[in-house]
């Protein structure tokens, strides 16, 4: 004879797929009832978003050197040339405040160094120069920035930098 829990209570099928369903009912009723409430009047509302949030830095294009007399350099490769970009203390660019730049590089796969004069764009935010730089773009680069001085015929070095460059 098989055991049987005298506390056991047989219940039919069909009233405890009912009883499933009804509870699944009040489940869904609840959810669109506490979605569409309104909210309460305690002030418990969403925060307004702060108008005075910090702006995220500018990005600066390339690699970021920071100048000695205050602002950024920005140093890229742009069409297999150079470009160096200039920028202020908030990383906002900025125009140039230089003539003229020399950068100097030992290529890999090459004996010898390589440089190259960069001169001002049109617009006289950036210095970028004729020379095609080969890949691979991983080496040290030395940048001098060139001034033009009242009473000098030639333009005399204001700043000089060295980097490891890898674009």
């Amino acid at each position: 004879m098989p055991l049987v829990n005298p506390l056991a209570v047989e219940r039919p099928l069909v009233q405890v797929v009912a009883m499933k369903f009804l509870l699944s009912l009040l489940c869904a009723a609840l959810v669109t009832v506490s979605f569409g409430a309104p909210a309460p009047a305690g002030g418990a509302t969403k925060a307004p978003k702060d108008s005075t949030k910090k702006e995220e830095p500018a990005k600066i294009e390339g690699v970021e050197v920071a100048r000695a007399s205050g602002g950024f350099l920005g140093v890229t490769i742009v069409g297999n040339n150079f470009k160096i970009s200039f920028y202020n203390d908030k990383k906002k660019p900025v125009p140039a405040d230089v003539e003229r730049g020399i950068v100097r590089w030992d290529p890999k796969g090459k004996v010898g160094r390589e440089q190259a004069v960069l001169n001002l764009s049109g617009d006289g935010k950036d210095l970028t120069g004729p020379k095609v730089v080969h890949p691979p773009y991983t080496f040290k680069l030395f940048i001098t920035l060139l001034k033009d001085t009242p009473g000098s015929a030639e333009p005399v070095a204001s700043e000089t930098y060295t980097i490891d460059f890898r674009a």
